[in-house]
């Protein structure tokens, strides 16, 4: 008896601790980047200097001549630099 509750004692924190560290995770990330988290879905831009922005850069959004990419890995494998 004293192992089950041993046992369900360590699995109750873990998942307490679990739980605490994720909503931390959360609370960190702005609300697009908890939507858009997955890195095969990232938008990237390369300038005309070739050097590969993701969206979360502050100059991203003033970028105007660029060609656009699904990943940061096929901007970089395309001749860009990070």
């Amino acid at each position: 008896m004293v192992k089950v509750l041993t046992i369900l004692f360590i699995f109750i924190t873990v998942t307490i601790y679990a739980e605490a560290e994720n909503k931390k995770i959360d609370n960190d990330l702005h609300y697009t980047k908890k939507i858009f988290r997955s890195k095969q879905n990232l938008l990237v831009k390369k300038d005309l200097n070739k050097q590969c922005l993701i969206s979360s850069d502050k100059s991203f959004n003033s970028i105007k001549d660029y060609k656009k990419y699904n990943s940061l890995d096929a901007c970089i494998q395309s001749g860009g630099w990070r």
